[in-house]
């Protein structure tokens, strides 16, 4: 009987750790590989590929998003993502990005969002994760903010534009040199090789995929079959 007790014993603590560390796990801040949020909105078409891999898939409404998975759209394109602290973003035409990390602890706001730029116009609205841990890069220029509605466009050169609509950016030239914090209403960029934040310039460029609806009709949220997909990322 004692060995019995005993073996019980033993079973409901492993039971017991292994709980905690699948509860830790959930609510806590891991950075491996997760779903980190999910596709609100798809405009013509839009893709994505994982980390690692050669090909870029089709990507449709409701479908999640990983962390370190490559997100693109094609001319005309839209695609907006909820991450699951409740950021928004919304990927215009022909963007790209990457999110490296997100990690998000519901209880205390605490954790990390980083992603990298490489072209196209983007809007972010950040959520419920606290503003210190956001941190975007482009070629040119990282981006830190502080409670912030605001719309990067990186140009075919690396060139970075920021428009801040709501609350503070913080814009640091990629390759060295002085931070500028630009305040709502304000757009500032960061030229190739430049060491300095240009502030007052004329905002990005227009982009329909951006605003609330991606530039469609009310109700028309997937028009995944207006595109060319196929998996290849749209001949890009």
């Amino acid at each position: 009987m004692r060995c019995l007790k005993t073996a019980l014993s033993v079973a409901l603590f492993g039971l017991g750790v292994f709980s905690f560390g699948v509860l830790g796990l959930g609510g806590g801040m891991s950075a491996s590989a997760q779903t980190v949020g999910a596709v609100n909105l798809v405009k013509v078409w839009a893709y994505a590929r994982d980390d690692g891999a050669a090909n870029w898939g089709d990507l449709y409404a409701n479908d999640a998003v990983a962390m370190a998975q490559g997100l693109r759209t094609p001319s005309g394109g839209a695609l907006h993502v909820r991450f699951t602290d409740d950021t928004d973003l919304r990927l215009g035409s022909e963007a790209e990005i990457v999110v490296d990390r997100f990690v998000f602890n519901p209880s205390t706001g605490a954790g990390a969002l980083q992603a990298e730029i490489s072209r196209g116009v983007m809007r972010f609205i950040t959520g419920r994760i606290q503003k210190d841990g956001v941190r975007i890069g482009t070629p040119t220029a990282v981006i830190g903010v502080r409670g912030t509605d605001f719309i990067v466009e990186v140009g075919q050169d690396g060139t970075t534009t920021v428009q801040v609509l709501e609350g503070v950016v913080v814009i640091t030239p990629r390759g060295g040199g002085e931070t500028a914090s630009i305040p709502a209403g304000q757009t500032a960029q960061v030229t190739v090789a430049a060491t300095s934040v240009a502030i007052g310039v004329a905002p990005p460029s227009a982009d329909p995929g951006v605003t609330d609806n991606g530039g469609g009709s009310d109700g028309d949220e997937n028009e995944s079959d207006g595109g060319g997909g196929g998996g290849d990322g749209g001949g890009h």
